[in-house]
């Protein structure tokens, strides 16, 4: 009877702990490890559902990776790397849990172009993306788990809680500029530009602005069975309880309705065709000429990322001043390929290319000095090419070319050579030889070295429409 009594005893204290435990994990559905926020462990019995992951929650929790200004190159120094090596690789080949969702946001700091800012955005997510699924199907190739992605074109409302968390005098200033725009990024870039005639914005670019090129992530794992599991595992247990609420005014992506197997960028608003004019012949001015301006128009194709675009370029020019018995006319084309070094797709920065062109020509500095003829030539350009406005849309260029020109071309004169008669006020060949043995084109020029100097203004003045493949969001 006393050892019936004792096994009632044990059921009922079993059962009453059992109920304490239930409890508890139904108040706390959710922790996160003590040092490392980033890593959520969810209770055995816990809806992934019941995971609420607010925009103020990812924030407050996520670990993250900086890049470099308009890069989306890993910096594999970064301690992203140190962590997850040393903590969430271990946990994937761990029986007691199993990993059951990524969140995951690649953003961009405000400066430079909106449209290359999207690109970063969506890149960023992407390349750390790829390096996680890598890694974790290394660790171990049975496990899958879903992605949620987003990407921030430039993080304003990142920017207003750094400010307000490091007690800035002027993130009230900065919040209440957002919210009277409704937080419309374009709207609020060129707001905050011109606070203080730019000062703001410059302290900010040295402060904050690194902190916003970043991806940031919060790893969700689930125990597999009760807490003596847990023990044996050397996972702490401590309850990490987060209940935050989005700022006022900051619209919260909707993680749950962004789920996706790959993240493929979308692009809005990509250029796809641009014009260019050379400053210098649009300006030129020739010795013994005088000015001599050309009409200069270059037009430029871009594929949606990559390397390589493909440039097509006509100079027109017809001065005739029949007073001074001068002449300076040009028709000359020229097709160029064109590499750019970045590889982003924002076709910016130090270039490299390869020409051909083809021209005729006539150019008289005087009575008794003038050339006409065709040429050819071919080389190679080395440019730079400097975004000048926030959007991107307008560009300053630098570059210069070498290579080879060839020309066959004949002298001419004002007046018969042979007579020296101008009466009827006509040009002739610089030819003084029987008529019979005259061959046009006799004179052939060759050149090797520099062909070409370009101080350039580009403008954007074709788009692709909006794109996206894959997944949903």
């Amino acid at each position: 009877m006393r050892l019936f009594r004792f096994r009632i005893c044990r059921i009922v204290v079993f059962m009453v702990l059992l109920f304490l435990y239930s409890f508890q994990t139904h108040a706390q559905s959710y922790r996160s490890l003590d040092d490392y926020p980033f890593i959520i462990i969810l209770r055995a019995e816990t809806p992934l559902e019941d995971l609420n992951m607010t925009d103020s929650l990812f924030n407050s929790i996520s670990t993250e990776i900086q890049f470099v200004v308009n890069k989306t190159d890993l910096n594999y120094k970064a301690d992203f790397f140190r962590l997850f090596e040393n903590e969430v690789l271990p946990l994937l080949k761990d029986e007691n849990v199993s990993i059951q969702q990524l969140f995951i946001r690649g953003a961009a700091s405000p400066e430079g172009p909106y449209l290359n800012n999207q690109r970063l955005g969506r890149e960023r997510t992407q390349v750390l993306l790829d390096y996680i699924r890598k890694a974790t199907s290394s660790a171990d190739a049975e496990r899958s788990f879903e992605v949620a992605a987003s990407s921030v074109t430039e993080d304003y409302a990142r920017l207003v809680d750094l400010m307000e968390e490091a007690g800035d005098k002027d993130a009230r200033r900065v919040r209440e500029l957002f919210e009277s725009c409704g937080w419309d990024e374009l709207q609020c870039k060129t707001l905050l530009g011109k606070i203080d005639g730019g000062a703001l914005w410059n302290r900010l670019l040295h402060t904050y602005f690194p902190c916003l090129r970043a991806t940031r992530v919060v790893f969700v794992f689930r125990e597999a069975g009760l807490g003596k599991e847990l023990e044996k595992a050397g996972l702490p247990q401590g309850v990490y309880a987060v209940t935050h609420s989005a700022p006022s005014g900051i619209q919260i992506p909707d993680f749950s309705s962004s789920v996706v197997e790959n993240v493929t960028p979308d692009y809005s608003r990509r250029h796809l065709l641009a014009v260019r004019t050379n400053l210098i012949r649009d300006f030129f001015y020739m010795p013994r000429f005088g000015f001599a301006p050309s009409l200069d128009v270059q037009l430029e194709y871009y594929p949606l990322g990559g390397h390589y675009t493909a440039n097509a370029s006509f100079t027109w020019s017809n001065h005739r001043h029949w007073d001074d018995q001068k002449f300076f006319q040009i028709r000359d084309a020229k097709l160029e390929l064109r590499r750019y070094f970045k590889g982003d797709g924002s076709f910016t920065g130090l270039y490299a290319g390869i020409y051909g062109e083809g021209a005729v020509y006539g150019i008289g500095l005087g009575p008794d000095t003038g050339w006409e003829g065709e040429a050819w030539g071919g080389g190679l350009d080395l440019g730079y090419v400097v975004p000048i406005n926030r959007k991107g849309n307008l560009r300053l260029e630098f570059n210069v070319s070498a290579g080879y020109i060839g020309s066959v071309y004949d002298p001419y004169v004002y007046g018969n050579p042979v007579t020296g008669s101008t009466d009827d006020r006509l040009y002739y060949y610089d030819y003084t030889g029987s008529p019979k043995n005259f061959v046009r084109r006799n004179n052939l020029l060759t050149w090797f070295g520099p062909t070409d100097l370009g101080v350039s203004l580009t403008y954007d003045i074709l788009y692709r429409k909006p794109v996206m493949k894959g997944g949903t969001r």
